[in-house]
Formats: structure tokens, C-alpha cells, sequence
């Protein structure tokens, strides 16, 4: 019983650890932040060949929603709606 309590306690250091180096080296490398979000969809959708009507699929949202914003990234416009 003792040695399985030693066991979840570093466990739950180790995960302690991890999760503190991923938050250190995400604050250090993520450049994201600096980037518009509708550019950063233009480039992910350019990267991968995709299309409008491909977003619709993976984002799970209607064909409407997805022309409107993407017609935003065609002229280069910020539009920000909430899902």
C-alpha cells in the first residue's frame, strides 16, 4: 500500500515536471501570438492543399460560416466571429 502511494506521488511529480518544461518551451518558441489568425488559416489551408469547402468537414461547422470567413482571408480582411 505505502509503495503504490510512492509510486502515484512521482507520478504526479514527473507529470508536475513535464508539464512545466512544455509551459516553458511553448512560452519560449510559440510564435503564434504575433501572427493575424486569418493569415494563419490562409497558410495552414495553402500548406495543405485544402479548400474552403475542406474546412467545413474538419472544423464541423456549416458551408456558410465558412465562405463568409474565408472570403475575409481572400481579401485580407480580419473578421472574428465566435464558432
Amino acid at each position: 500500500m505505502v509503495s503504490s502511494l510512492v509510486i502515484k506521488k512521482g507520478i504526479k511529480d514527473e507529470i508536475a515536471l513535464l508539464t512545466l518544461l512544455i509551459e516553458k518551451w511553448d512560452a519560449d518558441h510559440n510564435s503564434f501570438n504575433d501572427v493575424d489568425p486569418i493569415r494563419l488559416l490562409h497558410s495552414f489551408m495553402a500548406d495543405h492543399a485544402m479548400k474552403a469547402k475542406d474546412l467545413v468537414d474538419l472544423l464541423e461547422v456549416s458551408k456558410g460560416y465558412v465562405s463568409h470567413r474565408c472570403s475575409c482571408i481572400y481579401q485580407n480582411r480580419a473578421v472574428i466571429l465566435p464558432l
